[in-house]
């Protein structure tokens, strides 16, 4: 679903994409019970990532609008 058009959209849940999403849950688990995780090897993908106000990459700053 596209909250900005309003468009949904089909996706096919195959083997590959329900492997990926039990991965990705347990890695959320594994940070939600204090695992801190590695830092990304490429900062320079870090501006448009939501983590990078937690991440130990990226230097914590104040963003102005």
């Amino acid at each position: 679903y596209y909250a900005e058009t309003g468009e949904t959209a089909e996706i096919p849940l195959t083997q590959d994409l329900k492997t990926l999403v039990l991965y990705t849950a347990d890695k959320i688990r594994q940070i939600y019970t204090g695992h801190t995780p590695q830092p990304r090897p490429h900062p320079n993908k870090c501006p448009g990532c939501w983590y990078r106000k937690w991440c130990a990459t990226t230097p914590t700053t104040i963003e102005t609008i």
